[in-house]
């Protein structure tokens, strides 16, 4: 009788341990109504199975923003989500807040004291920490939003999505890779791989079924990856695996803002087998010499001291480029962006690494904050020079490049970024430089 007790007990611990680890893991999908209506949530469940619960907490009009619509932090759906305490959080925000309406605070609530882009951030860390606080061990994932295409509709309408258009790839794109940055949570990339799939949307902004099929497939390839740990962020720099660099090649650590990440994986191909090139991220950065428009993202100051007293990774070049979110919002004005290059080539040379600076490129012709970019980089020409530290001059390249070749070819239609030829120009000319500066 004891015997058939003791295996009763067993049993009983048996089943019990197996409902435990047969629990499917909850996965809350945050978003506006590119998660509420006609929503990649429900093909994303079939993707993941039975191992995952998938429930749409998606608000259509929602934005991060006060002053919309509604802000989601303020839904009945976000209440119901944080009840749930979810083991995994996707949120996809941002193309409701990209209306011109509300960036340009024309509708936007000024109980706010911060620009858009500042109370953007301080409400996505809201979000993500109520989560966190919820369930210590929730992974959370930030999803860059969808692309926007103009639309076929009337004229009122395709000038809404023009309009969101510019915003979400001049600013909020770059906003969202810079917080999963900073709070050192995987981002998902929704824009990149749907950016030329106009026809795959209704009114060039919401998407048909296949769009959100094909939504719900990136998505669901991102979360069967291993999730980051909290220092996955630095592994590219730090990790010292074979995709990273080549250990038996000189080194050269590649960083600055979103134009140096638009050449960085041209710049690789063409310095193979001569340098390994190890570029922070791949992706774009909102990075600025210095923390001092946002208070946000990480500047280049302190990432370049980072690597450079690092154990796992020791650089024998810095090829560096930034400049032109200090001259667009940079506060101290020119002379804080002197100070700040001087930090800069003090760290390469008390670490005895050779610093290459690249001058940073302009806006499209016409802009009125040409000349003051301009200004940043004679000031950042004649340091390097009287500091004996080598310089590339993407900038006046770059110049000539448009002039050669026409802005339609070289410049992206956001007249910031570049195309991919752009890209792939201007990697050819660092890589004939960097052999000349590089002896």
């Amino acid at each position: 009788m004891k015997l058939l007790s003791n295996i009763l007990i067993m049993l009983i611990c048996i089943c019990g341990f197996t409902d435990a680890k047969a629990k499917p893991k909850t996965v809350a999908c945050i978003g506006d109504s590119n998660t509420f209506r006609k929503n990649y949530p429900a093909h994303l469940q079939k993707l993941l199975g039975k191992e995952y619960q998938v429930h749409n907490y998606g608000v259509s009009g929602a934005s991060l923003l006060s002053g919309w619509k509604l802000s989601y932090l303020s839904t009945p759906a976000y209440k119901k989500a944080l009840a749930a305490k979810p083991d995994i959080v996707v949120i996809m925000l941002g193309t409701n807040d990209s209306s011109p309406l509300i960036w340009k605070d024309e509708v936007r609530d000024k109980k706010f004291p911060g620009t858009p882009s500042e109370e953007f951030t301080v409400n996505m860390q809201k979000l993500v920490s109520s989560f966190i606080s919820q369930n210590k061990e929730a992974k959370i994932y930030l999803v860059k939003p969808l692309p926007v295409f103009p639309s076929r509709s009337p004229k009122d309408w395709r000038h809404i999505t023009e309009g969101r258009k510019k915003v979400l790839e001049g600013e909020i794109y770059e906003l969202v890779e810079t917080l999963a940055d900073k709070l050192k949570i995987p981002m998902i990339d929704a824009y990149t791989p749907m950016k030329s799939d106009i026809d795959l949307t209704q009114d060039g902004i919401h998407f048909k079924d296949a769009g959100y099929k094909k939504l719900a497939t990136i998505i669901s390839t991102a979360l069967s990856k291993k999730t980051m740990d909290v220092n996955e962020h630095d592994a590219s720099y730090e990790a010292g695996n074979s995709n990273a660099y080549n250990k038996d090649l000189p080194q050269v650590f590649s960083c600055g803002d979103s134009i140096s990440a638009g050449y960085a994986p041209f710049l690789k191909k063409e310095l193979k087998g001569r340098y390994s090139v190890v570029h922070r991220k791949d992706t774009g950065a909102l990075f600025s010499i210095h923390e001092n428009y946002t208070g946000l993202a990480p500047s280049l100051i302190s990432l370049t001291n980072k690597v450079l007293t690092s154990d796992k990774y020791k650089p024998e070049y810095l090829l560096l480029n930034c400049g032109l979110h200090d001259a667009y919002r940079g506060k101290g004005g020119i002379k804080q962006y002197e100070k700040d290059l001087k930090q800069i080539i003090k760290l390469a040379k008390d670490h005895k690494v050779k610093l290459v600076w690249l001058t940073t490129t302009y806006k499209a012709k016409g802009d009125p904050k040409t000349k003051i970019v301009i200004d940043y980089n004679k000031k950042a020409m004649r340091l390097m020079k009287r500091e004996k530290c080598e310089l590339i001059d993407l900038g006046a390249y770059t110049l000539k490049l448009i002039k050669r070749e026409g802005q339609a070819k070289i410049m992206s239609k956001d007249k910031v970024h570049f195309t991919p030829l752009g890209y792939e120009l201007q990697a050819k000319y660092i890589a004939e430089e960097l052999t000349r500066v590089i002896k």
